[in-house]
């Protein structure tokens, strides 16, 4: 599902040169359901970032569902974000103004296939699947923390993504809040075969994950006893 050989990012601050990235390379298969760990600083929302088409300046070569992110233009990424990869982070991003069910559907105003299906049909699908078929008209003003990080989670799944990308999707959350996130994670990603990438420094996180890859100054370091489907930084 994901193939990333030679990997590296640069930026510059103030005049210096930051190297955050510095010759990545790993696979993920499709199906799998992996935790990147690594402090803060050690380049794993960057490699998110470039994994999920939100940063297109990079050295080396980043596959992902059989296409290439080399070269995409701005259009070319966004429909490659509409249509097979979807996001979850530690903030929520839901809008006050619409309905829990409509923050849901919001992935349909974006793709023009999905435009005049049912989508208030699929969202409250969805809801039920997180445990949240009583709040559909709700506004997310009223829910608690662990309930908007579940409708994040089912606004994530609208589109029939092939790959879901969360950057410490249980870093706001009180532990029973975020074990039933981290359930959610497991059984869409058993249920539907998604591949699902999370970003994290919580071990309870890694727990329930198949494999557990570190990340430590912009280079991979594979688990301990882990799968070698880490290539070592160049």
């Amino acid at each position: 599902m994901i193939h990333i050989a030679g990997l590296h990012k640069h930026y510059r601050e103030g005049g210096n040169d930051n190297h955050v990235l510095r010759g990545v390379s790993l696979d993920v298969a499709k199906g799998e359901l992996v935790a990147l760990m690594g402090q803060s600083g050690s380049g794993k929302s960057t490699l998110l970032n470039i994994v999920g088409a939100l940063d297109g300046d990079y050295e080396g070569e980043v596959v992902v569902g059989g296409q290439s992110l080399r070269g995409l233009g701005d259009k070319a990424r966004s429909r490659f974000r509409n249509r097979t990869v979807s996001f979850v982070f530690q903030q929520f991003h839901l809008l006050p103004h619409l309905s829990v069910a409509d923050n849901v559907a919001l992935p349909a105003w974006f793709d023009r296939d999905e435009r005049g299906k049912d989508q208030h049909a699929r969202a409250v699908a969805l809801l039920e699947r997180v445990r949240l078929g009583s709040k559909v008209a709700t506004s997310p003003r009223l829910l608690s923390g662990g309930e908007k990080q579940r409708v994040a989670i089912a606004r994530a799944l609208f589109n029939h993504p092939a790959l879901l990308l969360a950057d410490e999707p249980t870093g706001a959350l009180d532990s029973a809040s975020g074990a039933l996130v981290l359930e959610l994670f497991r059984e869409t990603n058993r249920q539907d075969g998604l591949t699902v990438v999370i970003v994290t420094h919580d071990p309870e996180v890694a727990r329930v994950c198949d494999r557990v890859i570190h990340i430590r100054d912009g280079r991979i370091e594979p688990a301990e006893g882990a799968p070698a489907a880490a290539g070592e930084g160049a």
